[in-house]
């Protein structure tokens, strides 16, 4: 069974309308079932072990999840594939790291998904570090936003193909549809 889809199921059966109509309620009970259950594991599997409740939140999110075999060579962990009409199928490469990540993370995710020929990466993570490596420098900026220029460039455009979720981002997304399951249940 989903491991997200069993934690909204408990949190979905309690009786206790704290919980239930409150998510900060909902994302602190979340995130202590998942803690609890990583440290259950042995230290050194932990890795692994995050990586698989990672996959299966994407999953919950009815995303069509690859998962690759745990080989501990630095490659993906897996690819998503997204259907974009009228474009078709777009396949992310997916990394899980139990760990704050740098910027090295990232250049091994970027090399792994040129290996593999996919163009875009999701890394998931415990936390991140400062990536500044990776956004666009204020010399380019200017270049890009001269007067003859009409590019719309926000402040930390990035430059790199890979989408970075901390744990954190998981908890949110995760509390928020659990939240809305309870809006259409209950409607309050």
């Amino acid at each position: 069974t989903n491991f997200f889809k069993s934690i909204e199921e408990k949190i979905l059966d309690e009786d206790n309308e704290e919980i239930l109509f409150n998510y900060n309620n909902i994302r602190n009970l979340s995130e202590k079932i998942i803690i609890e259950e990583i440290n259950k594991i042995e230290e050194k599997k932990r890795g692994l072990f995050f990586q698989e409740i990672i996959l299966d939140f994407f999953e919950y999110k009815l995303f069509k999840v690859f998962r690759n075999k745990k080989t501990r060579d630095f490659g993906l962990d897996g690819l998503i594939e997204i259907n974009i009409e009228p474009f078709g199928n777009l396949r992310l490469g997916l990394q899980v790291k139990y760990k704050k990540i740098d910027s090295k993370d990232l250049d091994l995710l970027i090399n792994a998904l040129s290996f593999a020929e996919v163009k875009v990466g999701v890394l998931v993570c415990k936390d991140a570090g400062r990536l500044d490596k990776y956004n666009v420098s204020s010399k380019l900026k200017a270049m890009l936003i001269g007067k003859e220029n009409k590019i719309d460039i926000k402040n930390n455009m990035s430059i790199n193909p890979v989408f970075i979720l901390k744990f954190d981002d998981i908890l949110d997304i995760f509390s928020h549809e659990v939240r809305g399951v309870v809006e259409m249940i209950y409607k309050k």
